[in-house]
């Protein structure tokens, strides 16, 4: 059971696709000799996590690109034999520390009273769920009730989501928050360069230099950075 749930957490698609049904009516695992190896390594690595989750990530299959190609979509266009990498939306919980670390708003303060999701600024494990007030943002975002029994979240994509991203005020407090480290610069591209930087962790390439100028002259600071803080290579896992 470790193994696959950890494998499923990672690839968003578990090696036997009903994680919580190993008997006789559940499905057969995609891969068994895989699931066979794993599990006999991780009981001989002591039940270690942390080695599964390494042995994993460190693997040719994981760090494969999730970029289509033609053979592979011919003779397996549902990608269940693993020639490419799912791509994927980060879940609700990082999408939205990556957010305040962006915005260097996030408290890293560990242990403690646990905060409401749509005021507090510490990482969303902390965020308080209770029975009668369960967070709209994160019901919105797929994360089900505690009490109920889910062995594995499924992820839709829905008009509301594009909604939240549009006029929370959490996303538009942590867009003016990002807007004032490109205050900083005076020219147009060198705003759309910090910003970029801030945001993914790289330079601006040519045309997003373009774009990102053109869009100033039409809208402010924050509006831009709330659009790149909406961007897939922001939502989703790269």
């Amino acid at each position: 059971m470790g193994s696959t749930s950890v494998w499923g957490w990672h690839f968003d698609k578990h090696i036997v696709s009903t994680p919580s049904d190993f008997g006789t009516q559940g499905a057969k695992p995609t891969h068994p000799e895989l699931l066979e190896d794993l599990a006999a390594r991780f009981i001989a690595h002591g039940w270690s996590l942390k080695w599964l989750h390494r042995e994993i990530m460190l693997s040719a299959t994981y760090r494969q690109s999730s970029k289509p190609r033609s053979e592979g979509v011919q003779s397996d266009q549902s990608n269940e034999l693993l020639w490419r990498m799912n791509p994927r939306r980060v879940d609700i919980e990082a999408y939205r520390d990556s957010i305040l670390k962006i915005s260097e708003n996030l408290d890293p303060k560990i242990y403690g009273v646990s905060e409401d999701v749509e005021t507090g600024k510490r990482r969303t494990v902390y965020a308080k769920l209770t029975r009668r007030g369960f967070s709209d943002v994160l019901r919105l975002y797929d994360v089900q009730q505690p009490l109920a029994h889910i062995p594995m979240r499924t992820q839709t994509i829905n008009p509301l989501q594009a909604l939240f991203v549009m006029n929370s005020a959490f996303i538009q407090d942590q867009a003016t928050a990002l807007a004032k480290d490109g205050r900083t610069e005076t020219a147009p591209a060198d705003k759309v360069r910090s910003l970029y930087r801030r945001v993914f962790s790289r330079e601006a390439s040519g045309k997003e230099l373009d774009l990102g100028m053109s869009y100033l002259s039409k809208a402010s600071l924050e509006q831009f950075a709330q659009a790149l803080l909406s961007t897939n290579e922001v939502i989703f896992w790269p």
